[in-house]
């Protein structure tokens, strides 16, 4: 009895292993297979590394089409390693992958270089109460920020970056420089933070163009006028008398050349004296034809000045140079001042001009520009 029960159970295993073997069976799968439950493929133009995840039954292996992309198997699971990508077009690579006999492919990609960034090359700020310079950043590539002082402060967000200053609490402005970096593209700028006094007793050349187009430059010495607020003289700009530089009280960080200043007197060869009056000039961007003011103001709000405005130039050196008046209608181009004879000390009326056209002009003084040599 027992014998014959021995024999029905080994009958049942045979049967079910015969049943295990069938090619009919549809339940049936191959011990070798390739599952792949997560794949970051995508990789930006800085590279990096990513993970692709299997279910892998047997050793896997796995190789790629391509030298920038490398892989290291870590049991079931990938690591992807990308290289910067300098280029401007998009690149791929073929990654093979077996397992005991099974296959299967995946195709990474690397996107191409994105530069797109409003950098001017240098950001001015005061010596207190700022706002941070944004830098709209539209690159597709995570730059390495570096800075040149501690002062400087260069915070990145999710597109932009902001630059800021530390309060400056001395009397002597400061230049600094950030870089931004991405492989073998850089780019620099100064950062430029004025102290509590402009230096303008530091500068000592003029340069401008005369009336006949040729670059002129002068020896000058700045002081300050104690006769008013924010105001300093300019000696030997022109040699009848000194030239008066104020603060715009309404716009911080602006200056002007008022327009009626009264630089000195001449006396002409007959005797006669005349008296000498800064005055705005301007060119018709239509016709060329250059004017001038006839109205005698001292007034920052007024359209009849020289804006002047402080940088720093190739050796880190401040410059007070002139910049456009945009208060004028954008009809005219004011490119300087220019000093003009009159008979009365005061009025700058046409009818009180010495002389008419050029006659009347004793410099021009276009595109003027104070330095430190």
């Amino acid at each position: 009895m027992m014998k014959h029960l021995y024999n029905i159970m080994i009958t049942a295993l045979m049967t079910c292993s015969f049943a295990a073997c069938s090619s009919d069976d549809p339940t049936y799968e191959s011990p070798a297979k390739i599952k792949i439950t997560s794949a970051d493929i995508v990789f930006t133009p800085n590279g990096g590394t990513n993970t692709v995840k299997t279910e892998a039954s047997g050793t896997l292996t796995a190789t790629s089409s391509s030298s920038w992309l490398t892989i290291k198997v870590n049991g079931s699971n990938l690591e992807l390693t990308a290289q910067p990508n300098t280029d401007l077009q998009t690149r791929t690579a073929v990654i093979s992958l077996s397992a005991d006999g099974a296959v299967a492919t995946l195709t990474a990609q690397q996107k191409g270089l994105i530069i797109d960034m409003n950098v001017h090359d240098n950001y001015q700020f005061n010596d207190s109460d700022n706002q941070d310079s944004i830098i709209n950043n539209n690159s597709n590539v995570d730059f390495e920020v570096s800075v040149s002082d501690s002062w400087i402060k260069v915070l990145k967000t999710k597109h932009d970056f902001a630059v800021s200053v530390e309060d400056n609490a001395s009397n002597d402005f400061r230049v600094g420089s950030v870089t931004l970096k991405f492989a073998d593209y850089k780019k620099d700028f100064k950062v430029i933070q004025w102290g509590k006094e402009y230096p303008f007793t530091s500068l000592n050349t003029a340069t401008y163009t005369d009336g006949e187009g040729n670059e002129q430059s002068k020896s000058i010495t700045v002081v300050k006028d104690d006769t008013k607020e924010g105001a300093y003289l300019v000696k030997g700009l022109v040699p009848e008398g000194d030239i008066q530089v104020l603060t715009n009280s309404s716009k911080k960080g602006e200056f002007y050349i008022p327009s009626g200043y009264l630089v000195g007197t001449k006396v002409k060869t007959d005797g006669t004296t005349v008296y000498l009056r800064c005055m705005i000039s301007a060119a018709n961007v239509n016709t060329g034809v250059r004017y001038w003011s006839t109205v005698i103001t001292n007034t920052a709000t007024s359209a009849n000045r020289m804006s002047m405005g402080w940088a720093v130039d190739s050796n880190s050196q401040a410059t007070l140079s002139y910049t456009r008046n945009s208060t004028l209608s954008s009809t005219y181009s004011t490119d300087g001042i220019i000093v003009a004879r009159y008979k009365k000390a005061t009025g700058a009326a046409a009818s009180n001009r010495d002389g008419s056209g050029d006659e009347s002009i004793e410099y021009y003084l276009l595109g003027l520009t104070l330095s430190k040599q």
